[in-house]
């Protein structure tokens, strides 16, 4: 079905006007975006962001020799490239982290300012439509991460915007030159992450339903970014003698956990109860997109039907894009935010269904758009105060301004003398120039990438070390990734790790959010204090744990225990390393929500998820007891998917 033909009324002007107002609207509003992003400022965390990240300082150490072959994160250069140019310039602080989510948040809010005005023609609206993005619930986990979803969508608007430019230009330089640059904005978008192949068949559709006539213009766009891709191969045959590396490598995701099979009839839906999931405006923005599409449809033009099929088709190549055919697998796996990329045009077409219901009920009396008319800046000030309040915790789900653990960590790096040897794995000592370069670099570094198993070089770089340091989420990575895999007992641990107290003196341990990831030990001294060593049979742990060795099978009890234990005065104020030795059939057979109560007063919880071999294996955490700590609730979440779990021994370590 054709919607409408470029013959059928007089071409609409360009979009993109060199109008000086127009170029000021844009500057506040990316100052806004830039305050919107220091006021949700969160600590760097240990997940796909420091991995793009960490990826750029080891190129900026190693070059091309730290380019790992199969890992499908390193291929993603749109997203670890804003670091790595950051890092070259300004050094690896937190400057080069926070670098890409910030140009992400200007970048989103300049395109929708954009599309807001094309739409209503008012830059009143182009504001409405910015902000709505700043505040989007898709973008909430993303707004300080560099992270590739947020940027898939701005990559595509840039070339939905592109394309309609193409279509509305008569002069053959200005098509040849949107057209290019639409297949610049696809290629980037397919390099950021492989749906960005998905905008290949949209804006071909794009194409038959409004400018059947123009087909041949889209042939431009589909060879730039062919040659482009034949670019790419070009360079991946040369660095890993493959020429589609950039398959084989993202193949490597397939099978992952949330993409299981399931009835073809229910995929176009297995994300809509996402688009109203988040904090308290997410329901709103999706109530008002209902009435967004309708109205963006009959009210706003071809535009608005531009804008809509693109939401809608994006929207369900999420959803049912696969990854093999049968038995029918999704591409995307089910977490919230790879829907990220559609938050420019959801948030715009959020605000068509607000503008059509305020002014319906003008119709009817309520005039509440005259008023708003009557004083646009106060308005907007008003409406970005309160979507701030309802978007920060503990309303909505966005942290305010922290940096929980980087500052105590700083403090800690600046106290150690010049030429302290730190024996670390290298993302620890990545994490130490991410924090401060400065101090950093008056660390002596000794460790490897994996330094989990027992070597024998690794034992000596410990020896012969002042400190130990790890991040544990990231220490124990490729263990999880090896039980994962099928390995069933645990490789033997380093010594520093197995039985740090003979050694090490735990002297630091710092929680990122929920977890209490970052730990520190140095070297134990004759003088220093002996450390408490309790067993699971000792009197400190009586009516908390089982007789050991405790055998669970499902069904043995309810899916969560509860339980809460008075703090012994011997723990107060003290740093414990608590160590579990068991195994189960499946590696997080459980988790345990530990909260502590300070003088009373309930205290953020930590997150302990253990990882379990099938034969056997010793699992650790470490947290902080504050001295003033009466009591601590225990939660232990019971896999579903687990039959077993038995643990033979318990240790707690204090100091």
């Amino acid at each position: 079905m054709v919607f409408a033909d470029s013959t059928s009324a007089p071409l609409q002007p360009p979009m993109l006007k060199s109008e000086f107002t127009v170029r000021t609207h844009l500057l506040l509003l990316s100052l806004l975006a830039l305050l919107t992003g220091v006021i949700f400022l969160d600590e760097p965390k240990f997940g796909d962001d420091f991995t793009y990240w960490f990826h750029a300082f080891t190129l900026h150490e190693r070059g091309f020799d730290g380019w790992a072959k199969n890992s499908f994160h390193q291929i993603r250069w749109p997203v670890w490239g804003i670091c790595w140019v950051f890092q070259g310039i300004l050094g690896p602080g937190l400057i080069s982290y926070y670098a890409p989510p910030y140009i992400y948040l200007i970048g989103g809010s300049i395109l929708s300012f954009l599309i807001g005005n094309r739409l209503f023609t008012k830059k009143a609206a182009g504001w409405a439509c910015g902000i709505a993005f700043l505040f989007h619930p898709l973008i909430d986990s993303l707004v300080a991460r560099p992270m590739p979803d947020i940027a898939e969508g701005i990559y595509g608007a840039c070339a939905v915007l592109l394309w309609w430019q193409m279509m509305h230009t008569q002069s053959k330089r200005g098509i040849v030159l949107f057209a290019a640059c639409a297949g610049l904005f696809m290629f980037v978008a397919e390099e950021n992450r492989f749906t960005g192949f998905f905008l290949v068949p949209l804006l071909g559709c794009l194409t038959l339903a409004f400018f059947p006539r123009y087909w041949k213009r889209l042939l431009i766009t589909y060879a730039v970014l062919g040659l482009l891709v034949a670019g790419q191969m070009l360079f991946y045959k040369w660095l890993f003698n493959d020429w589609l590396h950039f398959i084989h490598v993202n193949m490597g995701a397939k099978g992952r956990k949330g993409t299981e099979s399931a009835a073809i009839w229910s995929l176009p839906f297995r994300f809509l109860d996402t688009m109203s999931k988040g904090g308290p405006i997410a329901p709103v923005y999706a109530a008002c997109a209902v009435f967004g599409l309708w109205f963006a449809w009959v009210k706003h033009g071809l535009f608005g039907r531009v804008v809509v099929v693109w939401f809608v088709l994006m929207f369900l190549a999420y959803s049912c894009a696969p990854q093999q055919l049968w038995p029918y697998r999704p591409m995307l796996r089910d977490a919230d935010r790879f829907l990220a990329g559609l938050a420019v045009p959801y948030g715009c077409i959020a605000i068509c269904g607000l503008y059509g219901i305020l002014s319906f009920l003008a119709t009817r009396g309520f005039r509440i758009l005259e008023k708003i008319g009557r004083r646009p800046v106060l308005t907007g000030c008003i409406a970005f105060i309160v979507l701030v309040g309802v978007s920060a915790a503990p309303i909505g789900d966005r942290g305010l301004f922290t940096l929980s653990y980087v500052n105590p960590f700083r403090a800690y790096m600046a106290a150690l003398p010049d030429g302290t040897t730190v024996f670390t794995h290298t993302h620890m000592r990545g994490l130490a120039h991410l924090v401060d370069e400065k101090d950093a670099r008056r660390i002596q570094w000794a460790g490897e990438k994996w330094i989990l198993e027992s070597k024998p070089e690794l034992e000596k770089a410990a020896a012969a070390s002042d400190e130990f340091w790890y991040i544990r989420k990231l220490a124990v990575l490729l263990q999880a990734k090896e039980i994962t895999a099928g390995a069933s007992k645990q490789h033997p641990l380093g010594s520093y790790f197995d039985t740090p107290e003979r050694d090490w003196q735990l002297v630091q341990v710092l929680a990122k959010d929920d977890t209490p990831d970052i730990v520190m030990y140095r070297r134990r001294k004759p003088e220093s204090p002996a450390p408490l060593i309790v067993g699971a049979d000792a009197p400190l742990f009586k009516n908390l744990l089982p007789a050991m060795p405790y055998r669970w099978k499902q069904g043995d009890t309810q899916e969560i225990v509860f339980t809460e234990w008075t703090l012994p005065d011997a723990l107060k104020g003290k740093l414990v390393r608590l160590e579990m030795e068991g195994s189960s059939d499946e590696r997080e057979a459980l988790r345990v929500q530990l909260t502590l109560f300070v003088n009373g007063k309930r205290q953020p919880p930590y997150l302990l998820k253990p990882n379990f071999h099938p034969k056997g294996g010793k699992e650790f955490v470490a947290m902080p007891i504050p001295a003033n700590a009466d009591k601590c609730e225990l939660k232990i979440y019971f896999n579903k998917k687990a039959d077993w779990i038995e643990i033979t021994n318990v240790r707690l370590i204090a100091e």
